[in-house]
């Protein structure tokens, strides 16, 4: 195939931010990790597929769970909300013990590379007011997927439960829900 380039494991990205070999970076949409330390504006190679440990906060983690990029403090976290999701945890070692990532103490966690990151929100609790809401979203960017979950359940099948999409953008989901019905917005980036 003369058109085949390379398997993309590797990406030659440029540095939004000074980062340190071994460390997390998102480029654009793109998590990647640095495998030599580049200063911001350098052209640098980013490993973003793969299993490789990565640093995060005091979260745990078991084998499978999603694992979001902090962009703004640069670590892993297991909080989803304007996050960025690159991956799953992958804790077992080949000789069966487990990987650091399963006790807050560690410094590390263990991730498996998606080599595709999206940004995930997840609203509070909301009530309808019969118009259109903007609910902040903080992803940055129009969300490319949105889903209204109802959470007014007592009694379920009391009043009628309409709910309408508005157009989303950069900064809000937009959303119609009947009045004083309660509902959550789930929000995730392309």
């Amino acid at each position: 195939m003369q058109n085949y380039s390379h398997a993309g494991n590797v990406l030659s990205l440029t540095a939004p931010y000074d980062v340190a070999s071994g460390a997390g970076c998102m480029v654009g949409r793109i998590f990647g990790v640095a495998q030599s330390t580049y200063a911001s504006g350098a052209v640098g190679e980013f490993q973003i597929t793969g299993v490789i440990d990565i640093k995060k906060t005091t979260s745990t983690f078991a084998d499978g769970d999603p694992v979001y990029w902090d962009n703004s403090n640069k670590y892993c976290t297991s909080t989803a909300q304007s996050n960025w999701l690159i991956g799953r945890a992958c804790l077992i070692n080949s000789d069966g013990s487990n990987a650091l990532g399963t006790a807050s103490g560690d410094a590390t966690v263990r991730v498996r590379l998606s080599g595709d990151a999206k940004a995930v929100f997840k609203s509070t609790e909301q009530t309808g007011t019969g118009s259109a809401q903007n609910v902040a979203h903080g992803l940055g960017v129009t969300p490319g997927t949105v889903i209204i979950f109802p959470t007014d359940t007592s009694p379920a099948t009391t009043g009628t439960y309409v709910v309408t999409e508005g157009t989303h953008d950069g900064t809000n989901v937009v959303v119609t829900v009947t009045t004083s019905k309660k509902f959550k917005a789930v929000a995730f980036s392309n």
